[in-house]
């Protein structure tokens, strides 16, 4: 089911005096993606500010954690990356491929420009949006991990759906079933309204914030705004699921956990870039 807020009219219009184009309002199909390229080939899809049920799936809930109500509020519009890092954007920013000593899974890497970068650990992470900022200093932009919400809104592409892109789980998403156990190259499946692929499997995505317990928000005026989460908690949160997920991990509201120790590396887990215009 495709929801469409009412902040959505100035979310666009704003989008064309920021220089997204002219934009018809008359159908979201039409309507989006809008899109600019970015460093290194990336190229980013313009995610429009909402307030929305974060985590909640309702009668589809397959976890308790998915029966809270959580209104989220995200206040600023946002870029996001259209596919996840991959291994050449990843060379190219930090000059080499990323170390695989100690990668849990390393059989499941494929070792393709065009593949999605794993085996990272989060200061590694760290280290490449340092770079990243420092290469682009003067484009106007702030290159970030997004945090869990940003994640999932963009993700979700106002759907309220498990999965944010119609037909069978195979069209869209990279996981266990039909990866052959390995990564995929990016960009294959079909992508969701906003215009991004492999939101749902392929590699899991590394967000800013701790895994934590949502709290329960069930109005809609009490949205908590930007939440970052707790300043400390025992696991780290990725995104999306992966090549050797469920397809239950690869829904759009599923949250796994990855251990904070470091170095922690897993050939089933990369990152996407968020990117927001500077103030």
């Amino acid at each position: 089911m495709i929801i469409v807020p009412k902040q959505l009219l100035l979310a666009l219009l704003i989008a064309t005096i920021t220089g997204c184009g002219e934009i018809s309002t008359s159908d979201l199909s039409e309507a989006f993606p809008i899109l600019r390229s970015g460093p290194n080939g990336m190229e980013f899809a313009f995610i429009p500010s909402d307030i929305f049920r974060m985590g909640y799936q309702g009668e589809e809930a397959e976890r308790d954690s998915e029966r809270n109500v959580y209104w989220v509020e995200l206040t600023d519009d946002y870029w996001m990356q259209t596919t996840e890092v991959t291994r050449k954007q990843w060379r190219e920013v930090m000059g080499s491929y990323p170390s695989e000593h100690g990668c849990f899974d390393v059989d499941g890497i494929i070792r393709e420009d065009d593949h999605p970068v794993s085996c990272v650990t989060r200061s590694e992470i760290d280290r490449f949006f340092d770079r990243l900022n420092e290469q682009n200093k003067n484009d106007g932009y702030t290159y970030r991990r997004p945090t869990g919400a940003e994640w999932e809104h963009a993700a979700r592409g106002y759907t309220d759906t498990p999965y944010s892109t119609k037909g069978p789980i195979n069209s869209f998403a990279w996981y266990n079933r039909n990866s052959s156990l390995q990564t995929r190259p990016v960009a294959q499946l079909k992508a969701n309204l906003f215009g991004l692929y492999d939101v749902h499997g392929n590699i899991a995505e590394s967000v800013s914030n701790w895994y934590y317990s949502y709290p329960e928000v069930s109005r809609r005026s009490e949205a908590i705004k930007n939440p970052t989460g707790p300043s400390y908690q025992t696991n780290r949160e990725v995104r999306g699921g992966a090549w050797d997920e469920d397809a239950s991990d690869c829904r759009s509201i599923s949250r796994l956990q990855f251990g904070n120790k470091e170095p922690f590396r897993r050939a089933s887990a990369g990152l996407r870039v968020f990117r927001t215009i500077d103030k």
